[in-house]
């Protein structure tokens, strides 16, 4: 079901109105997210390049851009640990898509 609704918002809503709001936590996933939908959506990044996005705050500007997203592309893993307080500030139609979702984190040997 949510690769419906994904795909739906990506490729045929933008076609349909205006343009769809994504929004990604980090310069990197703002790029694959461009890459993927080119200008068929608007691409917001909340951190930008050079900010650690562990240490980043988000703000009213911040807020208010995930207030009106329809997705939002995360990292997960505690990458950002400011994003779940963000996650519920947001509309409760927001879908959040961590991209690290399936993916099983090493363990660091000291």
């Amino acid at each position: 079901m949510k690769h419906f609704i994904f795909f739906f918002v990506v490729f045929l809503q933008p076609q349909l109105y205006a343009k769809a709001k994504v929004v990604t936590t980090f310069s990197v996933l703002e790029d694959i997210v461009f890459q993927l939908v080119d200008d068929k959506i608007e691409v917001i990044n909340l951190v930008a390049g050079g900010i650690d996005p562990h240490l980043f705050e988000p703000g009213p500007k911040e807020i208010n851009q995930v207030r009106g997203a329809q997705i939002l592309f995360a990292n997960g893993l505690n990458f950002e640990p400011w994003l779940e307080k963000l996650v519920r500030s947001g509309s409760k139609d927001l879908m959040v898509v961590y991209v690290t979702k399936k993916t099983k984190p090493r363990k660091v040997k000291e």
